[in-house]
């Protein structure tokens, strides 16, 4: 095995957290919330993210990116998840961006295969 495939998620956790932010407020910048648009931010943001990941990201990994959009006048919103999984070897990153009008939560599962 060479030593990008030995490396675990662990060892870059702090930057993909950092790339999924930069992501974010990019992407977001200058947006305000509409329900017409939110789901299709939604599905980009993700599918930019895992572009990403896939094209600098760990080999022998798997991921799974959750977003959840809602606005900032929500009265509330309760998300939960749970998942089996090797806590050596496995991570989840929890992201959150408050923009103007609403907030984004995305949720990154990665498992090692």
């Amino acid at each position: 095995m060479s030593g990008e495939e030995q490396k675990l998620i662990a060892d870059v956790k702090d930057d993909i957290e950092a790339q999924m932010k930069k992501e974010m407020e990019t992407y977001f910048e200058g947006k305000e919330y509409t329900p017409d648009e939110a789901q299709a931010w939604a599905e980009e943001v993700c599918s930019n993210i895992i572009k990403n990941l896939k094209e600098e990201g760990l080999k022998g990994y798997k991921y799974s990116l959750t977003s959840t959009i809602f606005p900032k006048d929500a009265c509330s919103v309760h998300t939960a998840g749970n998942c089996l999984w090797d806590p050596t070897t496995d991570e989840c990153i929890r992201v959150k961006h408050e923009a103007e009008t609403f907030y984004c939560i995305l949720v990154l599962f990665a498992t090692k295969v």
